[in-house]
């Protein structure tokens, strides 16, 4: 939402984590077409925010579709 409306023009990225690792190399492929649609960056979704959720866990699901689940996480 903030790369597509311009909300903020602090971020250039969406940070995200893949819970799955054995799909994580889908999400980079279909976060580099959706990139090459839209005209942005290749690293618009950032999965460095990681190394920060040492100790965090699973919320609920806020988003639910074929093929992808968006799921809060408390830290």
């Amino acid at each position: 939402m903030a790369l597509a409306f311009n909300a903020r023009l602090a971020t250039h990225d969406v940070d995200a984590i893949v819970v799955n690792q054995e799909r994580l190399a889908d999400v980079r492929k279909y976060a580099k077409i959706v990139a090459e649609e839209m005209g942005w960056n290749h690293g618009w979704l950032n999965d460095g925010v990681k190394g920060f959720m040492v100790g965090s866990s699973l919320g609920e699901v806020i988003y639910c579709t074929p093929g992808i689940t968006v799921v809060g996480l408390l830290v």
